[in-house]
């Protein structure tokens, strides 16, 4: 959100929300299919905990399942790709029994990524959390 001489502007993109502590996150349940710069489209879906993801996860792990977070900001979020193409997705299915839950946020830096994990993140039983920083933050 921006703020003006004339009042506060919300963020126009129809999947983002505000957030008290993050600043904002994905609104949950959203489906979109959304135009890709320079042509073509994507789809776009969160889940109802806000994750962007075509699955809902539980908190605790399934039985025989490794389990990684992954946080980061536009790259690791696969920004423009529908969720199917993100890396995340791809290494599920390259690799039985592994959930990766990608928890990365466009726009986001390393301070905003720490604040997701505190405030969802760490809530999901897991073996390991990767962070994909950018290297400019």
């Amino acid at each position: 959100m921006k703020s003006t001489p004339f009042g506060r502007l919300t963020d126009l993109k129809p999947y983002i929300r505000h957030h008290p502590v993050i600043g904002y996150e994905y609104v949950p349940n959203a489906r979109l299919t959304l135009p890709r710069p320079g042509g073509g489209q994507y789809a776009l879906q969160i889940n109802s905990a806000g994750i962007r993801s075509s699955r809902e996860y539980s908190l605790p792990k399934p039985a025989n399942t490794f389990r990684i977070l992954a946080f980061g900001d536009s790259f690791a979020a696969g920004q423009y790709l529908s969720n199917e193409h993100r890396f995340s997705e791809i290494l599920e299915r390259r690799v039985p029994s592994l959930e990766v839950i990608n928890f990365a946020l466009e726009g986001t830096g390393t301070d905003q990524q720490l604040l997701i994990y505190e405030e969802k993140g760490q809530h999901y039983e897991h073996d390991l959390v990767m962070l994909f920083p950018f290297l400019q933050n």
